[in-house]
């Protein structure tokens, strides 16, 4: 029985459904013996399979490139290049490469065999050659062929899905991007020409719309540099930049929003720390702490505190956000630490209470993207510990480091990705995706 959308590769392999349309096989029979070649074809024809023949091996892979096979049987002993060198070279052309070879031989020493299989053979039948025998090896490879065919096809269908995905999301992003814009600017002008004429509730009303729009906006950079990094087409703009001090100034101005929710909020930097410069993309590091923190402000309860503190790790640096929320599972944890998938990004709920599924998985992907993890250490109930750990560059692989390459930045800015700039800028960028996300 065979699973639904998947080939039958018995009724595909030419043993299974004789005479049937497109069923025939096409085997290549390779022997300088004709009396071989005759006696194998007798056992071939009746079973279904349409036969070539060949004495030598350069006329093997005359035939194989004039009209290809579906399988071939190669003799050992063959005059002027052997059975193992025809192989091989078999196994350069386009038309041998994946096809099945049964090398058929009196040879029975292991060592025979293994530079068989070196020269990439895949089964063996021994002379003389029993017609049951053959029959059974030749329908096994061809299953085998069938299947990996199969699964090259859906191979194929899933690379093809996920491009039309992709091309469907940055379609989406594109479109939302310019009426969100819009709103926000509504709202602002609005907000500015009403100033003094707007009740204090309503005046909230309009920054709470004008602040979901920033939230919206950064959900919407947050998808397009994942999209990117997703797929590593996005070169990290890497420079050299105090992390301490990146760190510092990006949790300083995410206080206020951890002190409207009631939250105790801290940041320690140990005086070894400054300055504590190393080489990677300010941008996406602050984008890191920004949505660590404020899904950690978002889960912790009125009283409980969050804290950020930043150490040297080598020549990198480790990030930690811990909280005093409500945890989550070891499961969950673990998932984390290893890197989850963007399935789990869209299904939220299984994480923290619904909330902070895109953003995990952006950090993991930009943690990632610099060589570094992401660990998380939590109990339900008791809080949970993040762990980031960014390496240097000058660790990394090289193709990490782009930052002029004229097609990195056109990429970058398909993206969403904003110009370089200092790593002050970076901290803003990021303090302002935050208070929309706070929102």
């Amino acid at each position: 029985m065979t699973r639904p959308g998947m080939a039958d590769p018995e009724a595909d392999s030419g043993v299974g459904a004789r005479g049937a349309p497109g069923a025939r096989k096409r085997i290549l029979i390779v022997d300088d013996s004709a009396l071989a070649r005759d006696v194998i074809t007798e056992m071939l024809r009746p079973e279904g399979f349409d036969v070539d023949s060949a004495a030598t091996g350069a006329e093997a892979i005359s035939v194989l490139e004039d009209s290809g096979a579906d399988l071939i049987l190669l003799d050992v002993m063959l005059p002027e290049m052997d059975g193992f060198e025809t192989c091989r070279r078999i196994r350069k052309t386009d038309n041998g490469r994946a096809v099945p070879i049964i090398m058929v031989t009196a040879l029975t020493a292991r060592e025979h065999r293994i530079a068989g299989l070196d020269a990439g053979a895949d089964d063996f039948v021994s002379k003389p050659v029993d017609k049951g025998e053959l029959l059974a090896r030749i329908r096994s490879q061809l299953r085998s062929k069938a299947l990996m065919e199969e699964l090259e096809r859906k191979h194929g269908e899933l690379e093809a899905l996920q491009e039309s995905r992709e091309a469907l999301a940055r379609m989406i992003l594109h479109d939302l991007k310019g009426p969100i814009g819009a709103i926000e600017g509504c709202l602002h002008l609005l907000k500015k020409s009403g100033a003094g004429r707007f009740t204090e509730a309503e005046s909230r009303c309009l920054e709470n719309g004008e602040l979901a729009c920033r939230q919206a906006m950064s959900l919407l950079q947050d998808v397009a540099v994942a999209l990117s990094l997703e797929r590593r087409e996005m070169p990290l703009n890497v420079r050299s930049f105090d992390a301490a001090a990146l760190v510092e100034k990006g949790a300083r101005l995410l206080e206020g929003i951890a002190a409207r929710r009631n939250v105790s909020f801290s940041c320690e930097i140990p005086p070894d720390c400054r300055p504590l410069t190393i080489r990677a993309d300010p941008d996406l590091v602050v984008r890191i702490l920004s949505n660590l923190l404020m899904n950690a402000i978002r889960h912790t309860p009125e009283g409980k505190r969050v804290a950020v503190r930043v150490s040297r790790a080598g020549a990198g640096m480790e990030l930690v956000v811990s909280d005093e929320g409500e945890g989550i599972s070891r499961d969950v944890a673990e998932r984390i630490s290893r890197g989850f998938g963007p399935e789990e990004a869209v299904r939220p709920a299984a994480l923290r209470g619904g909330a902070g599924g895109l953003g995990l998985y952006f950090c993991c992907l930009a943690a990632k993207a610099h060589g570094g993890n992401i660990q998380v250490e939590s109990r339900p109930g008791k809080g949970s510990r993040f762990r980031v750990h960014i390496p240097s560059a000058d660790r990394q692989a090289p193709a990490a480091e782009d930052p002029d390459s004229k097609r990195g930045a056109a990429r970058g800015k398909a993206a969403g990705r904003p110009p370089a700039g200092n790593s002050a800028d970076a901290a803003d960028r990021g303090a302002n995706a935050s208070e929309g996300q706070a929102g």
